[in-house]
């Protein structure tokens, strides 16, 4: 049954792969994503969370979040954004450049309770992650490599060491850790 929820609850410390390391992260809940993964894989728990590395800001959004669950107010959301981004805009003049995701799957194999851990991460224009994909596309359009129409899968176009050395040219790294034991090591596929 759908609720009504605000996001940027639920703070939660994240280890991250070098070079982003340990960073604060909150729920959010307007994730396209969240019914896509579900309809495709059937994971039955999807959350998306986001943070920056300035602790403060994400403790700010996160209280902002919560008075607006508790009260209701600001009634006129859209009227505020213009207060938020500006300070947004000058916390990312000095932010770092770093960035990254991690992916988080848990289940079961013979019996036994197992986690694995994807990530990804860039030193530089790490906001632009979620742009790469579509950044190799278009390469791969405008030098002849991709010639078949529409929707195609992935790995119809593009083997996973291709991948690996495009987002290596594009300064991003692809890690893995399993369980909870070890420190993210780099993923080799």
């Amino acid at each position: 049954m759908p609720t009504v929820v605000h996001g940027w609850p639920e703070p939660e410390w994240t280890l991250f792969p070098p070079p982003v390391g340990r960073r604060l992260v909150h729920q959010v809940y307007e994730m396209a994503d969240l019914d896509v993964l579900a309809g495709l894989y059937g994971a039955r728990t999807i959350a998306f969370k986001a943070g920056t590395e300035f602790t403060a800001v994400d403790r700010a959004l996160g209280l902002i979040a919560a008075v607006r669950a508790r009260t209701g107010r600001p009634r006129a959301a859209r009227r505020w954004t213009p207060l938020v981004r500006a300070p947004s805009w000058l916390v990312g003049r000095v932010a770092d450049e770093a960035g990254g995701f991690t992916v988080s799957v848990s289940g079961r194999r013979d019996g036994r309770a197992v986690i694995r851990r994807m990530g990804m991460t860039a030193r530089r224009d790490g906001g632009r992650i979620p742009s790469l994909l579509a950044g190799i596309t278009v390469d791969h359009l405008l030098t002849g490599r991709l010639r078949t129409p529409g929707l195609v899968p992935l790995l119809s176009w593009l083997t996973a060491p291709e991948l690996r050395t495009a987002l290596r040219d594009r300064g991003s790294g692809l890690w893995r850790r399993d369980d909870d034991a070890g420190d993210w090591r780099p993923w080799k596929g």
